[in-house]
Order: C-alpha cells, then structure tokens, then sequence
C-alpha cells in the first residue's frame, strides 16, 4: 500500500480534531472597506507637529452635532498649525475632518516633501458632505494625485485668528489604489512578483493589505511553519491543546503551537538539543529547505545522500527548488519573499511516496500528485485561450456567459479577469468542485514562449508586405511578421485574417500583437482594440444619454451588453448605470460588433499653456514643451485650434491626442441674459442676445455660428431656447460670443471645474456680520450680485451690484453660483418680488376675530378680515384679484383657498401669516385651521434652520403647534405639540395672548392667567419669542 514518506495520512485522519487554525501572525488580512490609519486618538502615527494642537474627545451631549469619529486632534491656537506623516507606499490618504457651521470654510492647505526639509505645496481632492444645519460640515481631503516623489505629507491649518477648535481632524484613511495588478503592489519589479501573484490568488498566502507583502520582511521559524502548514491543507487538522508539548519553548496557547506540533506529528520539523524549537528566531535557507524537501516525501532520499544539511540542499536543488535563489548561502536567513519562491517551486514538484520497507529493499514510486491537486484540488490546465464569454478568436465562438474554453475545454471564469488573455497561451490553475464537477479559474500564468507587442494608435503605421510595421519609442520603424492566416480580433471578436485585408483601421486605441511560440515565423493574433471617443458636454449618466460637444445626444445601449469594462484615469472601477460622467471629460468606447462587450475608457488628462510651435504636415502642436497629435475626433469635427489665444487647455483622449480646445479669448464673465432676438439675415447665421454685463447695462451681444453653447457649436437656433437666467461667456476678438455656459445644478457642490448653479431659496435670509445666506454660503467684495425684477420685460429695474445692496436679517429670493473651496460665492442672483407676492418667516401674525366683504373703487366685491395682530385690532383688505396663498405643506392634507371676489374661505379663531403691498394683502400662510381647532389636532412645525424636529431641536425662526400644556409656570410652560412621541417644549410666556371659545366662537384678548395645565393652546414662536398664544377653551 502507498505510504508518503512525509505525510502520513491516516495519522493525520485519525488525529482530526476541529478547531484547528494555522496562519502567519504577520500576515493579516485589513482588505476592510473603512481602513483607519489614524483615529485622532493619540499622535503615534504622526512624524511631527506643531506644538499648538492638542487631542480631544467629543461628549455625549455634543455628538450629535458630528458625522465622523469622536476623537479629533485639534488646536488650541488660531495659528497655522500643522502636522508630518509619513507616506504609505500601498495607498494614499483621504482626510477627515469637520468645520463649525458658524464659520466659513477656511480650507486645510497641504505640502510635500521628498526629505522631510523641502516643502512644495500641492492640491488634494476636496469633496464636502452634505450636512444639516445644526451639524458641523465633514470635508475629506484625498491625496490621490500626491507628487510621485512624495515621502512626506504636512497638512497645515486654515481659519488663521478664527476659533481654535475649528476646523478639526477626526480621521484619516488609507485607501487603496485601484489598479489590475492580481499580485502585491510592493512586489511590481522584482523577482517576487510572479511567485507572490500566484501564491496569493491560489490562496496559499496572505500580505499585510491587498497590496502589501513585505518581500524583503524576516520570517521566522514559526511564521514560515504557519506558511507550510497552510500549504499542506493542515488547517483543520490539529487542535494544540490536545497535542502533548514537545518543546519547551512553544506552550500550548502560542500562536503558532497548531503549525508546529502538526508538522512534528509528521517528522518534518523538529529542535535543537535541548528541547527547544526557536519559534521566534529567522529561519535559515537551509532549515527552510529541510522542511520543504521533507513535505514532498524526499526525506529518506536526501538522507542517503548526505543527511542535514548539505544530502538536504543537494535533493532542493535537484528538484529545481532553489531557482531564482541560488544565490543565497545555506545559513542565509530567509526572507519572506525568499519564502514565496521556494513555496512556488514546490508547487511543480511530484509528491513521492514509499511502496516497499526493510532489509534493504525500500523502493519508492512516484503517481504524478502535486501539492496543489492532492491538497487543494487545484489542478494545472495549459493551451491557448480562445473564447472568454462572448470574446471569441472564432467567427462562431463559445458564447458562454461566465466561462472560457482553453484547448476545447470549458471552465468557469469566477472572479478573475479572463479577457486580457484572450488568444494567449497560458497555465490556467483551476480548482475543481466536486459538488458542481466543475473548475473555477484562480490563477493564469503567461506562457513564457508567448510574446505581446502592445501598439498605441499614434504608433501604427502599416500592414506592408508581410509585416507589421510600427515606430519604437526611439521614433525607428519597428516590423512584426505577419502570415495571410494572422487573425485579427476586432473588439473581442474575430473579424478577419492579415491576407484578406490591406490595412488596419483604427480611430484610437491600440494594438496587441500575440505570437505564442516566439520560434514560430510569424503572429497569431492582431488584438484590435479600437474606440470611438466622445467629449461631455454637460454630467449625464453613464447608462443614459450622453450629450456630445460636436455629435449631439448618444445612447450606447449599454443594457445590451454583457460585460461592461470600465476605467477611469487608467483605474479600473465598477460600473453602473448610474455611474457620472462629468463635463470635458472625455469617453472612449470599444464595443464588440453584437454590442455584447463594452470597453470603456475614461480620461480626465488636460494641457493648459501656449501654443508654441505647429506642424501642419503632421497635425501636431506644441503646447508648452509637450507636443500633441490631433485626434481623430477633433479633424473629423472639422475644427481648428484658436492660436491667437494667449492660452488655451486641450482635453486629450486615451492614446494622449487633442480631442478639445478651449482658448481664452476674452476672459470669462457672469451676465444675466435676458432675451435672444430673431435671427438678423436670411441665412439665420447670427443671432443677438440681450445681456446684463457687470456694468449694470444691458449690451446686444451676437452668436454665430462657431459660437459654443454649453460646450456643444452647432445651429444659431440652439440659442433660441435659452430662458432668462445667469449665464458665463466669453467674446472673440471680433466682439462675438465665443462661449456661452449655462450653469449646471451641483447643489452643494464646491471648487468644481464646471459653472455651477450651488444654492437656491425663495426665503433665505442674509446675515452681515459673516456675510452668508444658509449659514456657509460667502459673499464677498468680489461676488457679483445680480438683481433682477420678477417682471423680466422691466428693464430699468435690473441691477448689478456687490454685497453692500443686500440688508442684513432679510429673507431673499436667491440663487448662488461658483462655490469655491473656501464656500465664497462667485455670483448671486436676487429675484425682486412682485405681484406674485411672499411670505416671509417674520411676517407678521393675525389671528382672525370675524371676515366679511366690502366694495372697491371700481365696484367689486373684495374680502375683508378684522383681527388681533401683535396685540392691537388690524383689518386685513383683499382686492378682487385675492391673495396668494403660501401655506404649501406647512399643514398635512391642507388645500390652498381662493380668496378672489370676496370668496370668504375664513374662520373666527384661525391663525395666519400674511403681507401686504398698497394697503392690501398679497399672500398669506395658514398657521391653524378650524378644522385643528374643533378635533384637536395636535401637531408641530419648524423650519429646520437650526435642525430638524427631535426631542433636542425645536428652536427655529418659525416654530408653530398646537398642543396640551403639561406643565404651567409663573414664566414659562411645558407644551406637549407632539403627542404621538410626546416631546415638551419650553414656551417662554412673553407674548400676546388671546382666548378662543369654541362653544360661543367668540375671539378675545386675554393674557397668562387663561392659560391653564391641561389646556390645548397655539403658539407661534420665533427663536425665544413666543409671539402668539391663542387659548382654546371648550
């Protein structure tokens, strides 16, 4: 019967106990989604700091008011305090911090520094959450584009002579970078990668992240234990608390005692003379290698040749494995890198088993089992791939969702990326699932025979004669051999072969070119992969419709596709349909001929600069010290590039090549249009437009037709849609427009590249002492403030002004645009009122006494109301035409009430907000209906300025409710408005006071002694005033 020398299975089978768990104590896995470098708790992760800041810990009563973590680091000076990290290698960092919402965002500003002594300042990614009113404002700060020869980050604060605690640190991640490397990160070029890419993807290994191994990191004698303990498939095997102690220096409870008493039990490992294992100390090349040969079943061969340590290495390296470490000595210690390679090379190695014992006659037979297969059920598959999913290198292909064919066999794809070998020559290991009795690829190892030529666009040049010819990186003709029988794969699919066609087309992309026996005359496969690019002309959704600068709409059916690939800035990322393109960027797409692939390529790679030299022969430009191609795209729009610009930016394609150019011409500026004429010639090619410069007057500006309209030239008609609204523009040298923008809604949004309409009230209130609306917004002397009528037609009524034309505590109708980093306004707009008249939240109260009608001037019958108002009688007049009603959704289930013609829709006892122009009433807001009166409806509204209703927050510029008093005090009441969650609110006893009889509904003054405990009352309130308490009595 078989025996493995080295492992004796059916010890092993009889010893099962269940909990065993073997796993390097250095190798954890921290592939979480949230990954905390720093929690603010402590300054141990920081290099240095300025001695102004401090640690702080936010309070139970206090958290509500954060998002983020609750330790923060913190100043205690109004000073530019900063602090030094050092730079991760594995990924990049994305701060987390918070703003007082009583302050402006005076940004956290960052530098880097390649020696710690010189300092060169940079830009991070800033994005700002979106954050209640009574809630500090979280702002996360990604250093994704830090400067490649970055080693040191500073981070230094904003709000110089501001508060001290704000703004705060409450965390910083590392995140990961995105990229398609299937091995470790910090194992790219070197001789570990390919050995830890397998091993990690095969499941044999873990690193310290996704990215991270630590090649050049020590291992011990126990880590590398846990390593082969893993390797043989012991990790359910032995439980140490059941195994006798064997060395004194691993206890039962030690972390690696389950490694080493399961690789004992089975001879491979053993200690020293006195009882001692050495779990702690660097293993060695050759104790490394005597555990390895062990595993495979050689022992007792390498006994015969020499013993320990030297009949050891001579069997190691007749078993090829010490290749690509042959130049380590035999008492070199091991790295962890080191480790991977002699793990890799073990993978190939046949297990060897004992068949015969004794007198001599021991023979041993060998069965073909590997490591791999016999432990992991993981199993070696090599031969060209020829379909993955609907990619096919045949004009029929498999067309199989989720699998791959490799020598006409189909195996599944699971999580790996099959499609970058499409037509290669490879080892495929699949792991076999006897449940299913299907394979599941892990792992794919280039054939070593196969060579890829990769070709850009801007490097082919021709199909000639039997060769492909390209230019070298050295700007030399390059030529591959290609045979009539080359085929060329079009977008995944199988399109034709090389003896058919004369050349290649393609618009932009690249070329792959795949010989899989580098002996053999000439290429198998031409991969083409050629996109079609477009430029955004405003955000759209990946999955819709896309506006194209110079094409118009397009849809690219992307429902239709199987397998959808998509990047962004070289970065692989999920997609959705949702996904957001945003304006000038520019997509590249690559679909297979039955739409069922789509490669997508995003690129947001810009020049900004002058234009130095052209060559027109080869439609190229100089920008700079950079020269670039023309696309395709951009010569087949038919458009040139603006040289008289002092500066232009161009927007470059995948392949680098100029796909848009915008130039400077005039400057942009902020302008109200307010009207587009008729078309001024028969051939409809201008058009005048009627636009509120910042000089207050209105300018006739002309668009023709190579003026650009959101990005997009096309017909002068285009223009014609546009409303009145706040535009950006900029004229040629011959006064025409040469870019009109209008703004795009990003509410909330700052420091974006786009014109951008951030903010929008028809109520919001001003504030002079920081000048902001919505308590962050900033004006400031540079924000131009556009006034303009209800009424666009009145032209003498339009303003343009700054800051100073706004009062202080007044309520606006407003819209903000341009938001920079720091939450400074570029421009506001103010609509005036007019005869759509509002209410405001300080309109004055009434509470109706008795209604009837009376006859005007020109003898129509209009409303009147008698009231109590701020504690006097009023009449309240209605003309014909009535008022606007504004109560909107202030009560549930209200519907608005027509008051035109002395329509009388009110009731003794109900409470309103109203304002007045010319002596009559414009608008009101019904505040208590008789309907709440008579079947006790009890509810509670806010504003939500300073948060939203909760059992903490009630305090707003409106607060109404009608409720039961609680409690009663000589100066204050507890009212309950909210019965369901029966809340109390503190009502000071401070305003005017009226009683309501609902039996008699008869309506008086009163004042604090008739209101009683238990009694339902209405009170309307601004901030700590309660203006207006009506007392409901039966």
């Amino acid at each position: 019967m078989k025996k493995l020398l080295s492992i004796i299975l059916s010890i092993i089978i009889c010893a099962v106990s269940v909990q065993g768990v073997f796993a390097e104590s250095s190798d954890v896995d921290i592939n979480t989604e949230r990954n905390v470098y720093d929690d603010c708790a402590d300054f141990s992760k920081v290099v240095a700091y300025s001695e102004g800041l401090s640690l702080d810990v936010v309070t139970d009563e206090n958290k509500y008011a954060f998002s983020g973590d609750d330790t923060h680091i913190i100043r205690v000076t109004s000073d530019a305090e900063w602090l030094e990290y050092a730079v991760e290698p594995n990924g990049y960092f994305v701060f987390n911090t918070a703003f007082s919402p009583n302050e402006e965002l005076s940004h956290f500003t960052f530098e880097s520094s390649a020696d710690g002594e010189n300092w060169t300042s940079f830009n991070p990614i800033i994005t700002v959450d979106d954050t209640e009113p009574s809630k500090w404002i979280t702002v996360h700060y990604s250093l994704k584009k830090l400067p490649a020869e970055a080693k040191f980050i500073k981070i230094i604060f904003g709000n110089i002579g501001g508060t001290p605690w704000s703004p705060c640190i409450e965390s910083i991640e590392l995140k990961e970078h995105n990229t398609d490397e299937v091995g470790f990160a910090d194992c790219v070029s070197t001789k570990y990668y390919n050995s830890t890419a397998k091993l990690k993807n095969l499941g044999l290994i873990n690193g310290y992240s996704n990215s991270e191994f630590k090649p050049s990191g020590d291992i011990t004698r126990a880590e590398f234990s846990a390593m082969m303990a893993k390797l043989l498939d012991l990790n359910s095997v032995y439980n140490p608390a059941s195994l006798k102690q064997v060395f004194n220096d691993v206890t039962a409870d030690y972390w690696g005692a389950g490694s080493i008493y399961a690789l004992y039990s089975l001879g491979i490992v053993n200690g020293d003379e006195n009882g001692n294992f050495n779990p702690e100390l660097n293993i060695s090349l050759q104790e490394a290698v005597k555990i390895m040969v062990s595993s495979l079943g050689y022992t007792a061969v390498a006994n015969q040749n020499g013993g320990y340590p030297s009949g050891y290495m001579r069997e190691a390296s007749r078993l090829k494995l010490l290749k690509e470490i042959e130049d380590l000595k035999n008492e070199d210690s091991l790295s962890r890198g080191d480790a991977a390679i002699l793990m890799d090379n073990a993978l190939d190695v046949e297990l060897i088993y004992q068949t015969s014992f004794g007198d001599g006659q021991n023979r041993y037979e060998y069965d073909g089992s590997t490591i791999l297969n016999r432990y992991h059920g993981i199993y070696e598959r090599r031969g060209e791939i020829t379909d993955v999913g609907y990619a096919s290198v045949f004009a029929e292909g498999a067309a199989k969702d989720g699998r791959f064919e490799l020598n006409n066999q189909s195996y599944k794809t699971g999580d790996y990326d099959m499609l970058q070998y499409l037509g290669i020559m490879v080892t495929a290991y699949v792991k076999y699932d006897k449940d299913e009795n299907d394979y599941t690829a892990l792992y794919v190892e280039q054939d070593k025979n196969t060579k890829i030529t990769e070709i850009d666009y801007n490097s082919y040049d021709r199909l000639d004669d039997g060769y492909l010819c390209y230019n070298g990186d050295d700007g030399r003709e390059k030529r591959i051999a290609v045979g009539t029988n080359t085929k060329v794969i079009y977008n995944y699919k199988y399109q034709t072969r090389v003896g058919l066609i004369d050349n290649i087309d393609i618009k932009c992309g690249y070329l792959k070119v795949i010989s899989n026996n580098v002996g053999s005359s000439y290429a198998d496969y031409i991969m083409v992969y050629d996109y079609d690019t477009y430029i955004a002309s405003d955000s759209s959704k990946l999955g819709g419709v896309l506006t194209d600068k110079y094409k118009g709409a397009v849809n690219f059916n992307l429902d239709e596709a199987d397998t959808v690939i998509l990047k962004y800035d070289n970065e692989k990322v999920l997609y959705t349909p949702e996904y957001k393109i945003n304006k000038n960027e520019v997509v590249c797409i690559a679909k297979s001929e039955d739409g069922k692939i789509a490669d997508i390529r995003i690129s947001v790679d810009t020049d900004t600069g002058t234009v130095t030299n052209i060559n027109s022969s080869e439609q190229e430009y100089t920008i700079g010290d950079k020269t670039y191609k023309l696309s395709n795209y951009f010569l087949d729009t038919n458009r040139t590039i603006d040289i008289s610009s002092d500066t232009v930016t161009v927007y470059l394609d995948i392949n680098g090549n100029i796909v848009d150019c915008r130039g400077a011409v005039s400057g942009e500026r902020y302008g109200y249009l307010k009207s587009v004429s008729e078309l001024n010639d028969v051939f409809g090619n201008t058009a005048t437009l009627q636009i509120i410069t910042e000089s207050g007057k209105a300018e006739e500006i002309k668009a023709t037709s190579k003026s650009s309209l959101n990005g997009s030239v096309s017909s002068v008609k285009s223009f014609f849609n546009l409303s009145p609204q706040l535009v950006k523009f900029s004229l040629k040298g011959d006064g025409t427009i040469a870019v009109l923008d209008t703004a795009v809604d990003l509410f909330g949004e700052v420091n974006t590249e786009l014109f951008t309409r951030n903010y929008v009230s028809d109520s919001a209130k001003f504030y002079d002492t920081l000048n902001i609306f919505a308590s962050k917004y900033q004006l400031s002397s540079e924000t131009q403030v556009f006034v303009v009528p209800n009424d666009k037609s009145e032209i003498a009524k339009y303003e343009v002004s700054d800051l100073s034309r706004l009062l202080s505590d007044t309520a606006y109708n407003v819209q903000l645009f341009d938001l920079n980093d720091e939450y400074k306004v570029g421009a506001a707009v103010i609509t005036l009122g007019t005869d759509d008249a509002d209410i405001y939240n300080y309109s004055p109260v009434g509470v109706i006494i008795n209604s009837g009608t009376y006859v005007n001037d020109e003898g129509d019958k209009c409303l009147s109301l008698k009231m109590f108002s701020g504690g006097e009688e009023k009449e309240l007049l209605f003309d014909n035409d009535g008022a606007t009603d504004r109560t909107n959704g202030w009560i549930d289930g209200y519907v608005n009430r027509d008051t035109k013609n002395g329509v009388n829709p009110f009731s003794t006892g109900e409470v309103l907000q109203y304002s007045e122009r010319d002596g009559k009433c414009a608008a009101f807001r019904i505040l208590l209906t008789k309907e709440q009166i008579y079947n006790n409806d009890y509810y509670e509204k806010n504003l939500a300025d300073y948060g939203a209703l909760s059992e903490e927050l009630f305090y707003s510029e409106l607060y109404t409710s009608l409720g039961i008093v609680d409690k009663k005090f000589s100066d204050k009441i507890l009212l309950m408005g909210n019965t369901i969650q029966g809340y109390l609110r503190t009502i000071p006893l401070n305003g005017s006071v009226y009683v309501y009889d609902r039996r008699t509904k008869v309506l008086i003054k009163g004042d604090n002694s008739d209101i009683e405990q238990g009694g339902s009352v209405f009170v309307q309130m601004r901030y700590g005033i309660a203006n207006t308490v009506l007392v409901i009595r039966n």
